[in-house]
């Protein structure tokens, strides 16, 4: 680091602060006038020249304060001939429901697959510029809405696939029904798309999701050791896990199909083979938990019952009645 002071408003040599009432064209005028010269790149991101004079916090301030009004300032106008929005976007009439690996193969396959990304993004952003949104949150919902029309098949195919296999019995990979009994495998590297329309490097996205035996990875289709793990589940009864050295297998608590999941260093009580079969165990502890508070005794007759609510007292009406006169009295005397 050198051993100059660092510039300051009451330092720089460059001119005066700048009142924040200038509007984005006398801002840039003023900002050329002092030897600032703007530019925006490819990537539609504004840029300074190295060799101008040094930015002071007034000036960062300033360009932060007006950076989008800058951009499309400084950008050029969008017109029917040299507009970006002329992008050919090629169509695809491949039926992707019928192809079981969704994700492009390295080499050309994916290569081609982040082109036609890439170009959705720059038709995307074409349509934006040329929208002139009000403020970045208005521009930030007509890009998502934007790219979601040009979504690919591949990649609507693939959501779709995960999202049925998080209601239970369809392979996440495949889109193939499981049938019953059929073992559930929690595969964590499962082809969900593109992603990235808002970084400089887009590329594949992957979730995790449950996949059938001809999906699964080979080190989860191996055949179990007969060593297994004895445990005491939620209703005392006692559930064995057989595992070997990086895979386990439990059942489902709830639809009791056999789930194989990686092992890791922190102990899974319960596994699940899909979202749906969570909320429904959920739900059920949640619905035990609240009928063992309704379990009450009537203050008034000492029978026992069920209440409706969970700070009910007597167990009918009239008991009700008794025990608002009882207060009466008590209040009386």
């Amino acid at each position: 680091m050198s051993n100059q002071p660092p510039v300051t408003d009451k330092n720089s040599p460059y001119g005066a602060a700048i009142q924040n009432g200038n509007i984005t064209q006398a801002l840039l005028d003023d900002l050329q006038e002092r030897g600032y010269k703007l530019s925006v790149n490819e990537r539609g991101r504004l840029c300074t020249d190295p060799n101008g004079p040094p930015i002071t916090p007034v000036i960062w301030h300033a360009l932060q304060a007006n950076y989008g009004k800058l951009v499309r300032l400084l950008s050029p106008p969008v017109t029917d001939t040299d507009s970006r929005a002329d992008v050919r976007i090629k169509k695809d009439n491949t039926d992707w429901s019928k192809v079981k690996d969704l994700r492009p193969k390295r080499g050309e396959e994916m290569n081609q697959a982040v082109a036609e990304y890439r170009a959705a993004i720059e038709h995307t952003k074409a349509v934006v510029s040329a929208a002139n949104p009000k403020d970045f949150f208005e521009g930030l919902m007509m890009h998502s809405r934007e790219m979601d029309k040009h979504k690919p098949g591949r990649d609507c195919e693939a959501e779709r696939r995960i999202e049925a296999s998080k209601q239970g019995g369809v392979c996440g990979k495949c889109g193939e029904k499981l049938a019953d009994g059929e073992s559930a495998y929690l595969a964590e590297h499962v082809y969900a798309g593109m992603w990235g329309s808002l970084t400089p490097r887009p590329g594949p996205r992957y979730d995790r999701a449950t996949v059938c035996a001809e999906c699964a990875p080979d080190h989860m289709t191996e055949p179990l050791e007969s060593s297994f793990d004895t445990q005491v589940d939620a209703g005392g009864g006692t559930e064995r896990t057989h595992y070997n050295r990086n895979v386990a297998q439990m059942p489902c608590p709830t639809c009791e199909r056999p789930v194989v999941f990686k092992r890791t260093a922190r102990w899974r009580p319960r596994v699940f083979c899909s979202h749906r079969c969570q909320y429904t165990y959920n739900n059920r502890r949640r619905s035990k938990r609240r009928q063992r508070l309704r379990e009450k005794v009537c203050e008034v007759c000492g029978e026992e019952f069920t209440a409706t609510r969970t700070h009910a007292k007597t167990c009918s009406a009239a008991c009700k009645q008794k025990a608002y006169r009882r207060r009466q009295q008590k209040e009386a005397v």
